[in-house]
Order: C-alpha cells, then sequence, then structure tokens
C-alpha cells in the first residue's frame, strides 16, 4: 500500500467489535510499532495485550491510581 493511499485511508474508529483479535495479528502489529519512530530517539514504548474484561478493568484502575499519585 502507497503511502499517499494509507493517509487517505485512514480513520478513527469508536465502535468495537466484540470478537478476540487472532494472536498473529497482535503480534503483527507490535512488530510494526518496534519500528516505528520514536520522540527525539527516546525509546521508551511499552505494548500491553489485555485479553479479558477482568485484566482490562484491573489495567484502568492502575493506571488512574497511578495519575493519582503523580498528580497529588
Amino acid at each position: 500500500m502507497e503511502l499517499q493511499n494509507v493517509l487517505e485511508k485512514r480513520r478513527s474508529i469508536r465502535k468495537y467489535k466484540q470478537q478476540p483479535v487472532e494472536k498473529e495479528k497482535i503480534e503483527e502489529m507490535i512488530q510494526a510499532a518496534i519500528y516505528s519512530e520514536s520522540w527525539k530517539n527516546s525509546q521508551t514504548p511499552r505494548y500491553h495485550v489485555i485479553q479479558s474484561k477482568e485484566m482490562l478493568e484491573q489495567f484502568k484502575k492502575n493506571v488512574y491510581l497511578n495519575l493519582i499519585k503523580k498528580y497529588s
């Protein structure tokens, strides 16, 4: 796919399907992200793959609590 085509077809998605994403697709997306550039070459990306609602809720809770600690 050419860059111009990618830019023209890009869109934001706000409604998600409730079906799981195949492990191979997740790994492919992470590989693509690894090769992408980072701001000021900071090289600090972290990728979290969450595959259950329970883990998602725990992750959101932890993020929220860490933000509260950081900015209180």
